[in-house]
């Protein structure tokens, strides 16, 4: 948690620009990214559908992305490390503006604690300025929503990238980049609960209040 007396100096910077022609990075905001799908239609065919995202963030691990640069781009890198160190896919996770997404949110409280990073399912990312984008024009503080993520195969996610299509805008620095890291990880762990701990009565205080302990049940797969 960040405190005013620690000594860091006001006005840090949470984003780098990207590198145009570098490789891609843990925590590198993206915009302009298609998800494509297959879909089947009536006749049970299949048909390419696709959704645009105006803003997106990677999160595969920064040490696999460096890796599979060094896999494409070293000519002296041996056969079995090339193809051990090659990604089939990045991670990437939806982001929109925050200020033009309250439709997002169940009610305000939600919204709050979404800003403040206090709900597990967001994360809120300062705006970036135009020093810190690659673009030089800035984007706007962003809510990432961790139940929309999806990969992108990467032939077709570099291809896009140096087409123009994808745009590569500023990369979270450190401390910033690990706190993505940590609250998406923890997101992916959350351990379902058949019943939550304020909801248990404990057998013998159940039988003091005359009421009957609830029974035991399995788990049922449900995630606060």
């Amino acid at each position: 948690m960040w405190r005013k007396d620690d000594g860091w100096p006001l006005g840090l910077h949470v984003y780098v620009t990207s590198a145009h022609d570098g490789r891609l990075r843990q925590g590198e905001v993206l915009s302009d990214l298609v998800e494509w799908n297959i879909v089947f239609n009536e006749q049970g065919e299949a048909e390419a559908d696709h959704v645009d995202h105006p803003f997106a963030v990677i999160v595969t691990p920064d040490c696999d992305l460096e890796q599979d640069h060094r896999a494409r781009t070293d000519p002296e890198m041996k056969p079995q490390q090339r193809e051990n160190g090659l990604l089939a896919h990045v991670l990437v996770v939806v982001a929109a503006d925050f200020e033009a997404s309250k439709e997002k949110f169940a009610g305000s409280d939600v919204r709050k604690r979404a800003r403040q990073n206090k709900d597990e399912r967001y994360q809120f990312l300062a705006p970036g300025g135009p020093t810190e984008d690659l673009l030089s024009l800035g984007f706007p503080s962003l809510i990432l929503d961790f139940k929309r993520a999806f990969s992108v195969p990467i032939e077709q996610f570099l291809r896009a990238v140096q087409q123009g299509e994808t745009k590569r805008r500023g990369v979270l620095v450190a401390p910033y980049i690990e706190h993505l890291g940590v609250r998406f990880g923890y997101f992916l762990q959350r351990v379902a609960l058949h019943r939550d701990h304020h909801d248990v009565v404990p057998p013998g205080l159940a039988a003091l209040e005359g009421t009957a302990a609830p029974p035991s049940t399995p788990p049922t797969g449900r995630i606060p």
